[in-house]
């Protein structure tokens, strides 16, 4: 019998942390409780196209059983809110130009910082 859906987000709501050598989901108390991820990936997608089919798709990725998505790029707002309504957390990529030397490339160094940069100010707080 699968759980109703209110106890499903329930019980995957919470930052998720290293604990020692494992991880762990603190939800708003002292104590945190275990986190076995139990992950897939998802993408990459062209520009665009991932929002036309991310909540169904989200949705047979939780029936499945798992509770993580890898992503391969930053998430739009209807990513997140799939996510959220699926009791899913993720675990996303930041792109950037990987396959040249971008730490003796000023200029390209600093465009993949403000990147980073950005992406932490806007999913820094999310329990996503």
């Amino acid at each position: 019998m699968t759980p109703p859906t209110d106890t499903i987000h329930r019980a995957h709501a919470g930052r998720v942390v290293v604990s020692g050598k494992k991880l762990a989901r603190v939800p708003h108390s002292p104590c945190a409780e275990p986190f076995s991820l139990q992950g897939i990936s998802y993408g990459p997608f062209k520009p665009g196209r991932m929002e036309e089919c991310v909540a169904a798709d989200f949705a047979t990725i939780r029936s499945l059983g798992f509770n993580t998505v890898r992503l391969y790029e930053l998430p739009s707002d209807a990513v997140l809110a799939a996510a959220k309504d699926n009791g899913l957390k993720l675990i996303v990529g930041i792109p950037w130009t990987d396959h040249v030397d971008f730490l003796r490339e000023k200029k390209l160094r600093t465009e993949i910082q403000a990147t980073i940069r950005a992406a932490a100010q806007r999913f820094g707080n999310d329990d996503t």
